[in-house]
């Protein structure tokens, strides 16, 4: 979720790093009892986490320093051709809706919890989600103040000299929604396959993820939050994440290893 009160944003992202440091700890502290199809290793995790809790720090930052868009230089002549039609979009509804579907999603990954009883601790699954909301947040946040393109509400607002445009209308690509719940999606999705391969709800679970996922691009657009460009970038790089990561950690695919080298040699290897 994303909110344009700078303040709220600061407080949301404190609280998500003291929590996700706090999991982190305790999961690299437990030693698992049982074969599982995720590892978690210490070093592997301290690489991982650190990254992620970089970018989102860096994108955090960065993008609680941004500038309103100029409403003088807002010209609908200047979209992308295949986007304009976004502009004529402003349904309050639909944001509404996207923030539920995307609520959704993000939360899509608690199935793995109840996936199988033979998989301890399923913290394992918790410190692979926070990674991949770490890298996603941070890639959005990044993404929007190297972009700084506005929404399409903006250009509606300009045409009106009595209504300002604050920050949040030059952060529209790509969608953070999007992004959140196509990674929330894909996570959940991978990791249950890989962990209940002969499952009859595999399929059921991806294709109603993604039709939820989906209709959370097609809200931001009716929204007039983002341009269709924005939403198609953003369920990439989520999908992307939200893949990635668990693919990190398996245990049972023999053509990939990911492994960090500390002490008298410092290093980090990947074996395809």
């Amino acid at each position: 979720m994303y909110f344009s009160n700078d303040d709220d944003m600061k407080m949301r992202n404190c609280l998500i790093v003291f929590l996700s440091l706090g999991i982190l700890f305790l999961s690299v502290s437990i030693q698992a009892q049982q074969t599982d199809v995720f590892r978690i290793d210490r070093k592997k995790e301290i690489f991982l986490m650190g990254g992620g809790v970089s970018l989102f720090a860096v994108g955090s930052y960065l993008i609680c320093h941004m500038n309103p868009p100029d409403q003088v230089k807002l010209d609908k002549d200047r979209i992308f051709y295949l986007d304009r039609f976004a502009v004529n979009f402003s349904h309050k509804e639909s944001a509404l809706f996207s923030d539920i579907t995307c609520g959704l999603c993000a939360g899509l990954p608690i199935i793995s919890l109840f996936s199988s009883q033979n998989r301890e601790p399923v913290l394992h699954d918790i410190v692979m989600y926070v990674e991949s909301v770490f890298y996603i947040h941070g890639l959005t946040f990044l993404s929007k103040t190297i972009f700084k393109r506005p929404r399409p509400y903006a250009y509606c607002l300009s045409e009106s000299q009595n209504q300002h445009l604050d920050v949040d209308a030059v952060r529209s690509f790509f969608s953070g929604h999007t992004a959140v719940a196509f990674n929330g999606v894909v996570f959940a999705a991978t990791v249950f396959q890989e962990s209940n391969p002969h499952s009859p709800l595999i399929k059921p679970i991806w294709i109603l993820g993604m039709s939820a996922a989906t209709a959370t691009a097609i809200f931001r657009v009716t929204s007039g939050n983002h341009f269709p460009t924005d939403v198609f970038a953003g369920a990439l790089v989520g999908s992307c994440t939200g893949w990635i990561i668990p693919h990190l950690h398996n245990e049972n695919d023999p053509h990939q290893r990911l492994s960090v080298i500390l002490g008298n040699r410092i290093g980090i290897c990947y074996q395809l």
